[in-house]
């Protein structure tokens, strides 16, 4: 576990470098819990499908803390394979009839369609020929969400509602808010929601 609470400092430790101006020191910084949380689940002998979700997700870290829409875009193709192996792994680790069984998970799942199509409904002018790629990725956002809800432990889908709370804030920053303060505080929030996320994920998944 040393390893797991040194990922958890570091990505608390980020929230101090965060608001400094690009550079090659804070996109170290950015992804280096990630990493550390990848290497911990690979030691503790997690399956290979999370191992690959979280290096994927360093890489999209990088990719993203670059500017240009080179990068951005890349970032989110990244982010988009990260969501459809999440949720290839409550596909085969999960059980419908745990779904089925519980009101609460019903209550959930209409809960993360009513916000999907909201998200694409505020978004889908201001993103432009961005469109239908932002459209494929809520759509990949909605099957890791909707799959979670299959898995026993509550956990796991508290995780991944905390990441895709953070890809939210993410395109809503990027594509709604124009005051710079507005952008701060969301780039804060989406560092809590999506670091969280990732720690409970890895934490729900890595004795699967």
């Amino acid at each position: 576990m040393t390893i797991f609470y040194l990922a958890v400092l570091l990505g608390i430790a980020y929230f101090a470098i965060l608001p400094r101006p690009e550079s090659h020191f804070r996109t170290v910084a950015k992804t280096l819990p990630i990493v550390f949380l990848c290497v911990f689940a690979a030691l503790s002998g997690a399956w290979a499908l999370v191992v690959a979700a979280l290096a994927l997700s360093a890489v999209g870290d990088a990719l993203i803390s670059r500017s240009g829409e080179l990068a951005f875009k890349l970032g989110l193709w990244a982010f988009l394979i990260v969501l459809l192996i999440y949720a290839t792994v409550f596909y085969q680790a999960g059980d419908a009839d745990i779904f089925m069984a519980a009101p609460w998970r019903w209550t959930g799942a209409a809960a993360l369609l009513v916000a999907g199509i909201f998200l694409l409904r505020i978004l889908w002018k201001p993103t432009g020929p961005l469109a239908p790629a932002i459209a494929s990725y809520i759509a990949a956002m909605l099957a890791m969400g909707l799959m979670s809800l299959t898995m026993p432990s509550p956990f796991v889908f508290i995780g991944a509602v905390a990441f895709l709370i953070s890809d939210a804030l993410i395109a809503l920053e990027t594509f709604l808010l124009k005051d710079e303060g507005q952008k701060k505080i969301a780039s804060y929030a989406v560092w809590a929601f999506y670091f969280l996320a990732q720690c409970i994920l890895t934490l729900s998944l890595v004795y699967l």
